[in-house]
């Protein structure tokens, strides 16, 4: 007889599982075996003690331990044992309503005694015959003609902006550098900033605040004029950090060529006979001088360094 290889495998299975039930049936038989006690002879841990032995006496009372008694813990909140020692576990609700009552018994109390203040009235003054002194007020009426007037004159007026003045102190001077290297001629521009935060007319401007000034010329000085900062009125002009003085120092010919210009126009109008006519040429002289500058204004250019610095003062003039 053949038997398949797939009914072997299972009876096999079958087998390991009813062997492995009966095993652990027997065990579980041995252990109740094991925790029955016998009443008569109930064992009784064996209590081993170890004397320590110390080296001195310091040593033994250092180890003495401080015996301390332990309260077991409560079974109750002992924050719902009120003051007769009853506990409540509504305690805590009725310690609010308490405190509430409280609060709104004193409101009341104070709102009470407000109402109750006597108020302190002014007595009308009585003459002789019993009557109330009636104080009339007298409201004069001006002219139409006054009225009008007044009223043209009011948006006739134009007010000019109020600039508060700036104490010209060594304190309360203003520095500043120019913001890049610029190229001016004259009514340009110059960008600078403010070196440091400063307040100017009134008003607190943080520093490195950009500040805008307009240029104009001199014999060897570039003036620079600053009329508002952030859009308020101000009126400041720029002095050289180096030495001092109104305006940048620049090098230019101006006075060269007017001298030169002065000495032609009175040459030229030297008559025949070898007497200068000295009206005319100084007028002519003048006319020319007039001429450099206007010519030289429009033609200067000024090329101000980085970082230049300088320091902005107020405008008195």
């Amino acid at each position: 007889m053949h038997l398949d290889s797939k009914k072997i495998i299972l009876i096999m299975l079958i087998a390991c599982v009813i062997v492995f039930i009966i095993a652990y049936g027997l065990s579980l038989n041995h252990a109740e075996d094991d925790l029955e006690l016998d009443t008569n002879h109930i064992p009784v841990p064996v209590l081993e003690e170890t004397d320590k032995t110390y080296q001195s006496k310091r040593e033994a009372i250092d180890a003495l331990k401080e015996e301390r008694t332990q309260m077991a813990p409560s079974v109750y909140n002992e924050n719902l044992w009120n003051e007769d020692g009853i506990y409540d576990d509504k305690l805590l609700d009725k310690q609010k309503e308490e405190l509430l009552d409280s609060i709104y018994t004193y409101q009341e109390e104070t709102y009470t005694r407000q109402q109750l203040k006597p108020v302190e009235r002014e007595q009308p003054k009585n003459n002789g015959n019993n009557s109330m002194e009636i104080e009339e007020t007298k409201v004069t009426e001006k002219d139409p003609q006054t009225l009008a007037l007044e009223h043209q004159l009011f948006f006739a007026s134009a007010p000019k902006p109020l600039i508060k003045p700036i104490d010209d102190t060594p304190e309360t001077w203003i520095q500043a550098y120019v913001d890049g290297k610029q190229t001016v001629q004259k009514d340009y521009r110059l960008a600078m900033r403010l070196a440091e935060g400063n307040t100017i007319g009134g008003s607190y401007y943080p520093k490195h605040t950009a500040v805008y000034g307009f240029v104009t010329f001199r014999p060897n000085r570039t003036i620079i004029a600053i009329s508002t900062i952030n859009h308020k009125p101000v009126k400041l002009k720029a002095y050289d950090f180096q030495d001092g003085n109104e305006g940048i120092y620049i090098e230019n010919s101006f006075r060269a060529e007017a001298r030169q210009e002065l000495v032609d126009d009175l040459v030229h109008d030297i008559n025949i006979a070898g007497v200068p006519n000295v009206s005319s040429g100084l007028n002519s002289g003048v006319n020319g001088i007039k001429r450099i500058f206007q010519r030289n204004n429009r033609n200067v250019k000024v090329t101000i360094a980085d970082q230049y610095k300088l320091i902005l003062k107020t405008d008195n003039r």
